[in-house]
């Protein structure tokens, strides 16, 4: 882990966000599981193998439907925003407060994600205090 002197600290994945992937995970596996036993009932011509691949595979449907329903299928995939991200630097700034906003907003309630706030807060301070513009922009909204 780097010290301050060397810049900021290395970010982490919050406890839910794991969870989350852990979850995708798994349901890749289980649908190529289901793969695999509609492929071997198809070659052996075994009925049960075909039902089973398919009951598999309708169970792996529904564990995307629940990733989906609550919202959660942008944290499997949220790594590849460090690969790419506005051309200005303003504009992402502009998106991480917006984003500290919104949990702000959800403090309180189910939804509140403290490690993602907290996050998000640390990269926020760290990026607001070289630049005077973003530092202004900063406080603002913190009012």
């Amino acid at each position: 882990m780097k010290t301050k002197s060397e810049g900021p600290a290395l970010e982490f994945n919050p406890p839910a966000v794991i969870l989350v992937r852990l979850v995708f995970l798994l349901m890749v596996l289980i649908l190529l599981a289901a793969g695999a036993l509609l492929v071997a009932g198809g070659i052996t011509h075994e009925t049960w193998r075909i039902i089973l691949g398919a009951a598999v595979a309708v169970f792996a449907g529904g564990i995307y439907g629940w990733l989906r329903r609550r919202g959660r299928l942008a944290d499997v995939f949220s790594s590849s925003d460090i690969f790419e991200g506005p051309d200005r630097p303003e504009e992402d700034f502009a998106r991480l407060v917006h984003a500290w906003e919104d949990l702000r907003v959800k403090r309180g309630t189910a939804e509140f994600d403290a490690w993602e706030w907290l996050r998000l807060r640390r990269e926020i301070e760290a990026r607001a205090k070289d630049d005077p513009r973003l530092t202004d922009y900063w406080r603002d909204h913190q009012a």
